[in-house]
């Protein structure tokens, strides 16, 4: 079996007709806007050599610290990853995501976590909830305080940018309150039961939250590099804050992944937010392309190369995976 067909696993067809139907509209309507706008692609040509090989660079240590913070997240269930497991997995998750939209990545490292580990899939909900509560929370409170220094407070695009970031601040912290609470009450539903009875491992570790808080903020700062050199490696002056506020922004997109990747996604709330900043949309569109390339090259082949380690290699979590992830799904 090739390594491709490996990694779709098992795909849901009509929730990938949709996801691509969806993928080539906003393909479409780029390229429908790019077509007349042949000076803008012309910055292609600052590209060089060691620019490109700084941005692979770059993304790669995206990819070595989100790969680290699952193996972090993972720590609460008293669970030991080896480097293999955590990299390949976090590797492998975000390749077959290309194939498995709406965060069907994900179940990769589920499948796995329960055959190898027996760990439940509502252990494993839990710390992609607790994961994304915590970012969640964190860049709220980093966007509200740039969106002061950005735009100021008692202009309607500052007081609107504020809104946002405080509104989901608030509801990141309701998130976080409830998961306190809920686990000591009692619910007749016992899956629902069992998902809320997996934070009490978060809520006991503290200091575990605080590196996971860590190194989600790491996260976030190898994103705005890769951006900012993503700009910088095309010609394009723009400073460090703006480049700041755009990530913080489109971090946001991460919960909206009804695309292959995220693809179209990203790159409008990418190109939205710049523009709101004063940034040519044409120029942050070149921009947000050439970063979804580099990311697409590193994550491709890192993804393959840990799927024919996990496959071939003898790490047998991953072997009957399709099959696994049929009942996963269902």
């Amino acid at each position: 079996m090739s390594i491709l067909n490996n990694i779709k696993f098992i795909y849901n067809k009509h929730r990938g007709i949709v996801a691509f139907f969806l993928l080539f509209i906003i393909v479409a309507l780029f390229l429908l806007y790019m077509r007349d706008k042949g000076e803008s692609w012309e910055i292609l040509f600052n590209l060089t050599y060691k620019k490109i090989i700084l941005l692979l660079i770059v993304s790669l240590l995206f990819k070595v610290i989100l790969g680290y913070n699952f193996r972090v997240l993972i720590g609460f269930f008293k669970i030991r990853l080896s480097f293999k497991e955590w990299f390949g997995l976090s590797n492998l998750s975000v390749m077959t995501s290309y194939f498995l939209p709406i965060k069907g990545g994900m179940a990769v490292q589920a499948v796995y976590l329960k055959k190898v580990y027996k760990l439940r899939y509502t252990f494993f909900l839990n710390s992609v909830v607790t994961f994304y509560t915590l970012i969640l929370f964190s860049n709220a409170i980093a966007g509200i305080v740039l969106s002061i220094l950005v735009f100021g407070i008692g202009t309607f695009r500052g007081n609107s940018v504020l809104i946002f970031f405080i509104s989901i601040a608030i509801a990141s912290s309701l998130i976080f309150v409830i998961t306190y609470y809920m686990p000591k009450a009692r619910t007749r539903w016992r899956s629902l039961g069992n998902f809320f009875e997996g934070f009490k491992k978060f809520h006991k570790q503290p200091k575990r939250l605080l590196k996971v808080v860590f190194y989600g903020m790491m996260l976030m700062f190898a994103a705005m590099l890769r951006l900012w050199f993503a700009f910088w490696a095309l010609g394009i002056e723009i400073e460090f804050i703006q480049v700041t506020m755009i990530t913080l922004i489109t971090s946001f997109s991460m919960f909206i992944s009804i695309t292959p990747g995220s693809l179209g996604i990203k790159e409008f709330f990418i190109i939205a937010s710049g523009v709101a900043l004063g940034i040519a949309p044409t120029h942050v569109a070149v921009a947000a392309l050439l970063d979804r390339i580099v990311d697409i090259l590193v994550t491709f082949i890192l993804g393959a190369v840990f799927a024919y380690i996990f496959t071939r290699k003898g790490l047998s979590g991953l072997k009957d995976i399709p099959d696994s992830l049929a009942k996963y799904e269902n």
